[in-house]
């Protein structure tokens, strides 16, 4: 058996050969590069989301302010 070759996952007795040479870079399988792009929307609409909140906050409850310093 080559380096080349490893066994399945699954052990079978398949064989697969790495396609990408060692040593080479790369960012990774789409599926990372689309988890990466959802989290950032979740960060980014929580971010937002916060900032308004507290705008709200500041606007509606008398001495959020002076809480929000002491915090």
């Amino acid at each position: 058996m080559g380096s080349d070759k490893y066994r399945a996952s699954n052990g079978s007795d398949q064989l697969w050969r790495r396609v990408i040479p060692f040593g080479t870079y790369t960012t990774g399988p789409p599926f990372i590069r689309e988890w990466n792009m959802n989290v950032m929307r979740l960060f980014r609409i929580y971010y937002n989301l916060s900032g308004r909140v507290r705008q709200k906050l500041e606007k509606t409850v008398p001495g959020f302010n002076i809480i929000m310093g002491k915090v």
